[in-house]
């Protein structure tokens, strides 16, 4: 072996134009792609709620020469909406700061790390409110769409039929509530049920390359008036953020931080608004904190100072917000429609 080895002239350093971190691409969190966001100036309040019923009556009725006309009316009741506040915090210290190597940030990496955190937190919180059981009340059996409600079995089984069983909750939440929803949120079994299925595939197969996309979904479950591009458009979002369930110290856990074999058929506004109805609203208390995370510094100088002065950082994140089911009636939900 010669002499002098590699290893005898050669320290080991960081390298300065690359590390690893595990961050999820955004677009894998649907949080904040579904119900509308309605900033509010303070953490909570009322808002004004139509009787539905009394909207779509036929009340009219023939006036005689010279009597009164009929009268009616509609009836109005009010909710409540209470935005919480949540909050992480990384401390960075002059110590860690003066000794960090490049291409180590520790401002930026307590950032990021942040970030992620509380948009992993967001969207489990979205997955609780707004995507699981024994919330909604718009399909035709006024529950949860569970197998025995399907045309022909699990979505992922031979010879089943989603895209009937689809159009059939959205006629019917048209019926219920006058509008069409707008909005399909599948779970990744659901999302790989359906961009294998026959009934999709065999729609594409002839006119172009059959990667069955959410957008192709979109276009064919589409409803009548909702086009799948345009405003207001019909959207597919296929829940894909994942998070680790394990505790600090523990074997880490990774899993889906939505249920994998569910989906949810929605109307929701495009933009919130007088005498706009949604299945859900998402309110944010601004002045506080917004939907998306806050990132912010706050100086420490009593946790430490450098030789230069420079203190010791906490480096805190903050959202506000309060996810409210509007109109149950406005949503369908399909549970354990696939394996």
């Amino acid at each position: 072996m010669p002499s002098p080895a590699f290893q005898d002239v050669h320290v080991n350093r960081p390298l300065t134009d690359l590390s690893v971190a595990y961050l999820q691409n955004p677009n894998d969190y649907i949080a904040d792609k579904v119900f509308p966001v309605v900033p509010t100036d303070k953490p909570s309040n009322i808002y004004f709620v139509y009787d539905r019923g009394a909207w779509f009556r036929d009340l009219a009725q023939e006036r005689a020469d010279g009597s009164p006309s009929a009268g009616s009316g509609y009836t109005l009741s009010q909710k409540t909406f209470t935005c919480s506040v949540y909050g992480l915090h990384k401390d960075v210290g002059p110590q860690v700061r003066e000794a960090t190597d490049n291409p180590l940030d520790a401002d930026r990496d307590a950032t990021l790390w942040l970030t992620q955190q509380l948009a992993i937190s967001r969207e489990r919180q979205f997955m609780t409110n707004y995507f699981t059981t024994s919330k909604w009340t718009g399909s035709t059996t006024g529950a949860d769409i569970v197998t025995a409600n399907l045309a022909n079995g699990n979505w992922d089984v031979a010879g089943s039929k989603p895209i009937e069983d689809i159009e059939k909750q959205q006629f019917n939440l048209k019926k219920t509530t006058g509008l069409w929803p707008n909005t399909f949120v599948i779970g990744t079994n659901v999302y790989q049920a359906l961009k294998n299925h026959a009934e999709f595939t065999s729609r594409f197969q002839y006119v172009q390359q059959a990667i069955i996309t959410p957008e192709l979904i979109a276009r064919v479950i589409s409803p009548p008036n909702v086009p799948e591009t345009g405003q207001p458009n019909f959207k597919v979002l296929v829940t894909t953020a994942v998070y680790n369930s394990a505790a600090e110290g523990a074997t880490d856990s990774m899993t889906w931080a939505g249920a994998t074999t569910d989906a949810l058929l929605a109307y929701a506004a495009p933009n919130p608004g007088i005498q706009t109805p949604s299945a859900g609203y998402i309110f944010t208390w601004t002045p506080i904190a917004g939907y998306t995370a806050r990132v912010y510094q706050i100086p420490m100088p009593q946790n430490g100072l450098s030789a230069n002065g420079t203190p010791a950082v906490r480096i805190e994140g903050e959202m506000s917000f309060s996810m409210n089911q509007v109109a149950a009636d406005m949503a369908a939900y399909f549970t354990g429609v696939t394996s």
